[in-house]
């Protein structure tokens, strides 16, 4: 089952919810259906991510990973915005967005 999402989409709920998880499968199905996508991680590195994916049975290998873990708000904010709009990526997730949200104001957002 492909999830067609439009625009933003934020899936939001309690830790422990299956958020990461489910943005796993939906990645791993959009990977399979040769579309590109861009996975910016602000609280696991890559090998971590991957190793997390696949132990769900989900390979993520073929996705492109920013593992910015350590990286300024103001940065992350503004690295997406410009890899968004100068690339052909079909999905970008941000994993464990509140991290960013806390940081900046709602208008950045």
């Amino acid at each position: 089952m492909l999830l067609d999402f439009k625009g933003v989409t934020a899936i939001y709920g309690r830790p422990g919810a299956g958020k990461t998880s489910l943005a796993m499968r939906i990645v791993h199905e959009r990977i399979k259906a040769g579309e590109r996508v861009l996975w910016i991680s602000l609280y696991e590195d890559k090998e971590t991510l991957l190793k997390n994916a696949e132990s769900l049975g989900y390979d993520l290998s073929k996705a492109e990973v920013w593992d910015m873990i350590f990286v300024k708000t103001d940065a992350i904010l503004n690295q997406v915005v410009s890899a968004v709009s100068q690339s052909d990526y079909k999905l970008v997730v941000v994993d464990s967005i509140s991290s960013v949200v806390e940081g900046a104001s709602r208008g950045n957002i």
